[in-house]
């Protein structure tokens, strides 16, 4: 799949993992869902972060790497997915310092 111009490769049933998240509507069947020129599904979004969002659906887990985390935390509001409190406030608090680290979700 392509997000914004990155290319992603994932199961139907990993962007599924949440059913009433955007992801999991999107690839419910239900709706068309677009695709770029060569055929790839397409999402125009923040590649990057969506990257962090695809290892969230694999592993439960949040690895920042060099994404901002408020550009991940946007992303993840934008796909309705599930976030707890604690990854909530600790976002907040990496923005607030500066810093990026890895959370557990």
């Amino acid at each position: 799949m392509n997000v914004g111009g990155q290319y992603y490769c994932t199961s139907i049933e990993t962007l599924r993992r949440f059913p009433q998240s955007m992801l999991g509507l999107m690839f419910s069947g239900r709706y068309p869902t677009a695709k770029d020129m060569d055929g790839k599904y397409f999402i125009d979004r923040d590649g990057p972060a969506f990257g962090v969002i695809l290892n969230f659906l694999r592993t439960d887990r949040v690895f920042l790497g060099t994404v901002e985390p408020s550009l991940v935390y946007a992303e993840a509001e934008y796909y309705r997915l599930p976030l707890v409190p604690e990854w909530e406030v600790d976002v907040e608090v990496q923005i607030s310092k500066g810093r990026r680290a890895s959370c557990r979700c």
